[in-house]
């Protein structure tokens, strides 16, 4: 079994500005997921265009998830990128809510050289 050990004082928070920067710094991010399991990246206003960017750069592939697990609320442009919330792609209010009920992430049970899952959360 992989044991990773953790090092005090090793970054958890990102701050960049730019997704280039972060690029530049993939190497960091995924020793910070290994250690910490999570990471936060501040004060960047990311584009569905940069999500998909920063998720080319630091994994191998990413899921396109079947319809029935999106909230029918995929980026129509992106459509691996999937939007819980309370607002429709077209802008349009949803009547319900509950898609963040349902959100979580398969995976947890595998040992990471034989499956790591990112979950890539941006709020506005």
């Amino acid at each position: 079994m992989l044991k990773v050990e953790r090092e005090l004082g090793y970054p958890l928070t990102f701050s960049e500005t730019k997704v280039d920067d972060l690029i530049a710094k993939k190497d960091e991010i995924l020793k910070a997921v290994g250690v910490h399991g999570v990471v936060c990246i501040k004060n960047v206003d990311f584009t569905p265009y940069d999500m998909v960017k920063l998720t080319q750069t630091l994994t191998r592939e990413a899921i396109q998830l079947p319809p029935e697990m999106t909230f029918n609320n995929q980026d129509p442009v992106y459509t691996k990128i999937c939007r819980v919330g309370n607002i429709n792609a077209d802008g349009s209010m949803k009547e319900s809510f509950y898609d963040a009920n349902y959100w979580h992430q398969d995976g947890d049970f595998w040992r990471p050289k034989d499956r790591l899952i990112l979950n890539f959360l941006h709020t506005r």
